[in-house]
């Protein structure tokens, strides 16, 4: 059983708001969110799903080498 404390729990659902807040435009505030989610991240577990989202909304900007250069960056 997984034992959560309120900061993972307060991250754990602002992450689980990034992909809908990028899928529908709200770009600006996703990107707030992953920062925010990524200063509280302990390990580069916590930070991979963020990442992931980030990339996800540079494709859908079309900014390709935007979403390379996050991944190399990881």
């Amino acid at each position: 059983m997984q034992c959560w404390s309120y900061s993972n729990l307060k991250s754990f659902v602002k992450l689980q708001s990034l992909l809908p807040q990028g899928n529908c435009g709200n770009f600006d505030e996703m990107e707030s969110g992953a920062s925010i989610v990524l200063q509280q991240a302990k390990t580069i577990l916590d930070k991979v799903k963020v990442y992931e989202v980030k990339i996800q909304t540079c494709v859908a900007q079309r900014k390709q080498l935007q979403a390379v250069k996050i991944g190399i960056q990881v």
